[in-house]
């Protein structure tokens, strides 16, 4: 049971950071909600590169399911599988729970999302696939012809 809390409790500092680092690389005027959405769009692209479409839909889309339990605010979010960023209904959410509600929840959902990955691939992995996620950009430079 320690080691199940252990990786809770990494999987949740991981998030916090990722969710830092996306509202200082790209969030505008929506504070932390939009910063949690734009973390999850990250973390989906850089689970995509290097998990496909199919795996990073498996995992945020079973972390997502995960999370609706004790965030029912996020039950009308999905991940659509065949789009370059999928999460369906932020705009919705956001109007009809306010972003304090959607943040923890997109908080909560970042860290399910890390610890099934932390359970498959083990956490150091876990920990290169976020840090890419950061330099997403200059990964898509890389891709260019």
């Amino acid at each position: 049971m320690a080691e199940g809390g252990g990786i809770r409790l990494r999987a949740r500092a991981l998030a916090c950071v990722v969710i830092t680092r996306a509202g200082g690389l790209r969030s505008k005027d929506g504070g932390v909600a939009a910063a949690a959405g734009v973390a999850c769009e990250s973390a989906y692209l850089q689970l995509t590169r290097s998990l496909g479409r199919t795996g990073a839909h498996a995992i945020l889309s079973r972390a997502l399911t995960q999370t609706q339990a004790d965030y029912p605010a996020l039950e009308p979010l999905q991940f659509e599988r065949q789009a370059d960023f999928a999460l369906n209904g932020m705009t919705e959410v956001m109007q009809a729970h306010g972003t304090s509600a959607v943040s923890e929840g997109l908080e909560s959902l970042l860290a399910s999302a890390f610890v099934l990955l932390e359970r498959l691939v083990g956490p150091d992995m876990v920990l290169q696939l976020m840090d890419r996620s950061s330099s997403l950009d200059t990964l898509e430079d890389e891709d260019a012809p």
